[in-house]
């Protein structure tokens, strides 16, 4: 716990995006700032130490240590969802997709020379190549 100006936060490590990336959890105020690790946008998935399953550990992680209730404060936004928060279930969804993915069973987009894998209207996930061990 980390405790500004009688704010009490509970650091949460949530490797997957980055190796040492953390968010803050405020229970009473039923908030969590969760930094690169998930946001209304694209996310980036193949930054150096960056691994999705890691990051699949990481939000099932963070699903237990939540109420279900918590608004999600990410680091950014993007013009069609002008906002950086999002409600729980996001945690969810993203959850569900990439185990779609790590089974090879979501849909992806071309983009350049990466894969865009759409979760949800306001969420993608972008990766480098196949990150199913299958190589299409």
């Amino acid at each position: 716990m980390v405790d500004i100006n009688g704010r009490q936060l509970k650091v949460l490590h949530l490797p997957g995006h980055s190796e040492d990336l953390i968010a803050l959890l405020d229970i009473d105020r039923h908030q969590i700032f969760t930094g690169d690790f998930i946001y209304p946008d694209e996310l980036i998935a193949f930054g150096l130490g960056a691994s999705i399953q890691q990051c699949l550990r990481s939000i099932r992680y963070l699903i237990n240590e939540t109420s279900g209730e918590e608004t999600l404060c990410g680091a950014h936004t993007c013009s069609e969802h002008l906002s950086p928060f999002l409600k729980c279930e996001a945690l969810a969804e993203l959850d569900v997709a990439l185990e779609k993915i790590m089974r090879g069973n979501l849909e992806w987009e071309r983009e350049f020379l990466f894969r865009r894998y759409p979760i949800n209207p306001y969420m993608s996930i972008i990766t480098t190549g196949s990150i199913n061990g299958r190589g299409d």
